[in-house]
């Protein structure tokens, strides 16, 4: 039997926590109507079960699937519960609110063998300077409401995508300028957002003329770049665009194939740092075993600090890093895709 030791005495080091967004709601929308008839509800609830297979996917073009096509042809199998709401009694728009079956919609995409996307998003930071036909370049902040702002919070939720802006309080000004994101200076805007713990930042610049927008983009999670270079008739039309880029990216990398038949089993080398005590490696392994598509956690070998696990998932790795998002001590410092290792610090 191995003997376990862990040293007692060490030194804390100052940290950055990865914050991944549980997204809760998932499986609900809202969709507008002039009445609460049954052919304008029936409608509605096709189209909000489109949008939440979208939102649960990532994949706009999610009803091309004849599966998924055919199932929004009964649309109504999937609601759980629905309730309408107006502003006031004179209103000429109703909202209904729609919330659809989990396990149905699932099962759904696993016939369709569509990637779904967990709950545990990362949290993206947007880093936005927008020329307008003024010619005056303004860092689009979290209080500056108005319709880019609106715009882009309005895709990220259709989506359920989490975004923050910049507070651009004494702090943020001081630090950046429209000037550093236009130039894409990734050390300056990194620095910046430190304060904020995002999983991934979202660079953009738009320019407004007469004849339309011009825009370009980057983003950035972990060790992962996708560049954009986007043009619309509107400003309105360059998110949606972005948005829909970034969605696919970031679902493209977490999603899970959510197939019905058995996943294939695979071992992934699980390495943590900062386990200090006995406890809390009982803990690490506990929090382990209860992951969905964990099958077996078996422990290699303890180097002062640093423990080395082997653990059998059920699908594949990206899968299994997208279920460890959501854990409150678990903090990603590197992956190796070819080697199906990855390397975490242990956070108290």
């Amino acid at each position: 039997m191995k003997k376990i030791f862990l040293a007692m005495l060490f030194i804390c080091l100052p940290f950055t926590a990865v914050v991944a967004v549980k997204m809760s709601n998932l499986y609900q929308t809202e969709v507008s109507v002039p009445s609460q008839t049954y052919d304008l509800r029936e409608q509605a609830v096709k189209d909000g079960l489109l949008q939440v297979l979208i939102k649960i996917s990532g994949n706009t073009e999610i009803d091309k699937n004849p599966v998924i096509k055919a199932g929004l042809k009964k649309a109504n199998y999937y609601v759980q519960e629905y309730s309408y709401s107006s502003d006031s009694r004179d209103a000429s728009q109703y909202q209904l609110k729609i919330s659809y079956e989990p396990s149905d919609v699932n099962r759904l995409l696993a016939n369709a063998k569509v990637a779904s996307w967990g709950e545990n998003r990362p949290l993206t930071l947007v880093w936005l300077a927008v020329t307008d036909k003024k010619h005056i370049t303004s860092i689009i902040g979290h209080e500056m409401t108005g319709t880019i702002f609106d715009k882009m919070m309005q895709e990220s939720k259709s989506y359920g995508m989490p975004l923050i802006f910049p507070v651009m309080d004494v702090s943020d000004i001081n630090s950046v300028s429209a000037e550093d994101i236009r130039a894409m200076n990734i050390a300056v805007l990194q620095g910046a957002a430190k304060r904020y713990s995002p999983d991934a930042l979202l660079i953009g610049e738009i320019e407004e003329n007469d004849h339309g927008s011009q825009s370009q983009w980057q983003l950035i999670m972990k060790d992962k770049q996708w560049d954009w270079k986007i043009a619309n008739n509107s400003t309105d039309g360059v998110i949606s665009n972005v948005m829909n880029q970034v969605s696919q990216a970031v679902s493209g990398r977490y999603a899970a194939k959510t197939v019905m038949n058995k996943a294939a089993l695979l071992w992934v080398k699980v390495e943590v740092g900062h386990l200090t005590k006995r406890r809390d490696l009982i803990r690490l392994v506990q929090y382990l075993k209860q992951i969905t598509n964990v099958q077996q956690v078996e422990l290699i070998q303890i180097e002062g600090d640093i423990v080395k696990l082997s653990v059998q998932v059920q699908g594949s790795l990206a899968a299994f890093e997208q279920n460890v998002l959501g854990s409150q001590h678990l903090v990603l410092k590197s992956e190796e895709d070819a080697n199906t290792k990855l390397i975490y610090e242990w956070i108290k």
